[in-house]
């Protein structure tokens, strides 16, 4: 009873949002515009297989997939 109330309340909800998070990072494209967990905006240049390539103004730096927090396009509030 309280095991399986647990498991659809918290645990699967969280395994979830893992899952859709690992489908969107995999998606990740040269030229798409994200937002870094640090905050700031960047496009990507090139991706690689755990890394990403980004431009953060005039700058080309390393990242890791796993640092992208969202698309640019979804960080946007919702009226």
């Amino acid at each position: 009873g309280m095991a399986l109330m647990f498991y659809f309340l918290l645990i699967r909800p969280q395994s979830k949002a893992r899952k859709e998070t690992e489908a969107r990072l995999a998606k990740l494209k040269a030229g798409d515009e994200v937002v870094l967990s640090s905050g700031f905006y960047a496009t990507i240049d090139r991706v690689e297989d755990k890394d990403l390539w980004v431009k953060l103004g005039s700058s080309v730096v390393k990242a890791r997939r796993s640092a992208v927090a969202a698309l640019a396009s979804e960080s946007e509030p919702k009226p």
